[in-house]
């Protein structure tokens, strides 16, 4: 499992979800349902490590056909583009955390927890805000 082009507005982690296999086969929707494929486990802040509450979604879907079902062999990789919301809009206007750590587990038609992934994103700076400061390299 690899999450490409990892982003974080403060509320949603977007990137693209690629699922693969080196050994075996791997049976998948190829609808890639956020909430059914990916699952959050827990959030946490970057600087303390503490959880941070998260929003739960639940997506109704229509039924699987038989054409969403694909069977990925060793060495193939199947992916598209996924948003999966973290926190709710503020209502104070007040952007999300910086940075959070985001435990996922990722889930196939014939295995659960197929990948437990860790990841560690920072949020992008928005138009007319000043980017975090860096340390110089000297």
């Amino acid at each position: 499992m690899e999450l490409q082009h990892a982003g974080f507005d403060g509320q949603t982690l977007s990137g693209r979800l690629l699922l693969g296999t080196s050994s075996g086969s791997l049976c998948l929707d190829r609808r890639l349902i956020e909430s059914h494929t990916l699952t959050v486990e827990r959030v946490l802040d970057c600087a303390s490590g503490q959880p941070l509450p998260l929003l739960v979604v639940d997506v109704r879907t229509p039924p699987r056909r038989e054409e969403d079902i694909l069977l990925l062999g060793p060495g193939q990789w199947y992916g598209r583009d996924v948003s999966v919301p973290l926190f709710p809009q503020s209502a104070t206007g007040q952007p999300g955390p910086e940075c959070v750590d985001v435990e996922l587990s990722v889930h196939a038609l014939d295995a659960a927890n197929i990948a437990k992934p860790r990841l560690r994103v920072t949020r992008a700076a928005a138009p007319g805000r000043e980017p975090s400061p860096t340390k110089p390299t000297p």
